[in-house]
């Protein structure tokens, strides 16, 4: 039914620290499994406690992305059956992050991937990932990870 926890009135105090302790112990096991989805790993073993319908939402996301170069809201929540609001609110509770901070996220990931395992040169890759220009994918992949993606291809 989506409820967490309760209580009843009167309730005792000490219950209540240990229902909210639990809550966020849950939350941060939500958010540990979510940033493995998040991080684009393939193999990941379903949990009872997430939803289902969240974890085709953020595939549906990840597969999209990376099927178009140019990639637009609106295209987006159509091809996920939602409307672009709540495509928004969604990925914000799931990840944290605004639709476009999460895209920009998969790029970078993918680029990770294909830095670390191709052949291919900065600028195909910056290409490939769906970014218009090697120079925004270049400022997009600093700001994202700390380093250039010459810097992070020789690691």
């Amino acid at each position: 039914l989506g409820v967490d926890a309760y209580l009843t009135k009167p309730f005792n105090g000490e219950e209540l620290q240990l229902i909210i302790k639990n809550l966020l112990e849950k939350r941060e096991e939500r958010t540990q499994y979510l940033s493995q989805v998040l991080s684009l790993q393939k193999e990941i073993p379903k949990r009872p406690d997430i939803n289902q319908l969240d974890l085709d939402l953020i595939k549906g996301i990840q597969e999209f992305t990376f099927n178009k170069q140019k990639l637009l809201a609106e295209d987006l929540a159509i091809r996920l059956g939602t409307s672009r609001t709540q495509l928004h609110r969604k990925v914000k509770q799931l990840t944290g992050q605004s639709l476009t901070a999460y895209i920009n996220h998969i790029r970078i990931e993918k680029a990770k991937t294909l830095l670390k395992k191709s052949n291919l040169n900065i600028n195909e890759i910056a290409y490939e990932v769906g970014y218009d220009t090697p120079n925004y994918f270049a400022k997009r992949f600093k700001k994202l990870t700390g380093t250039s993606p010459q810097s992070y291809r020789s690691t």
